[in-house]
């Protein structure tokens, strides 16, 4: 009995860290596609991730690419929080395409 419980928390631990990780993608994607498409969005970030550089204190390159990457990740989920996130991002996409449609006709 107590393996098909411990069976049963692994399969369950497993498809709860693949959404995680599955919301955590869309959250990167969706973000990538503001900055990219929206260039408040990208000049503000671009201020506030160089002043962040400047103002970090570590004595080793990877180090510091490590907590940038953690940051945009950390960014990119807040984002998303916010509202901003697939739905947005794909009106975006949509917009565009739609915006280069027409003036092509």
């Amino acid at each position: 009995m107590a393996g098909w419980i411990l069976f049963a928390l692994v399969v369950l631990w497993y498809f709860a860290s693949m959404r995680y990780v599955s919301n955590r993608s869309i959250n990167l994607e969706s973000y990538v596609v503001f900055l990219l498409l929206d260039d408040d969005v990208r000049a503000n970030h671009k201020l506030k991730f160089q002043n962040w550089i400047a103002a970090s204190k570590v004595d080793r390159a990877d180090t510091l690419r490590a907590r940038a990457g953690s940051l945009v990740q950390s960014v990119a989920n807040d984002f998303a929080e916010g509202g901003s996130s697939l739905l947005g991002s794909s009106s975006l996409i949509w917009s565009l395409y739609k915006r280069n449609n027409i003036e092509s006709e």
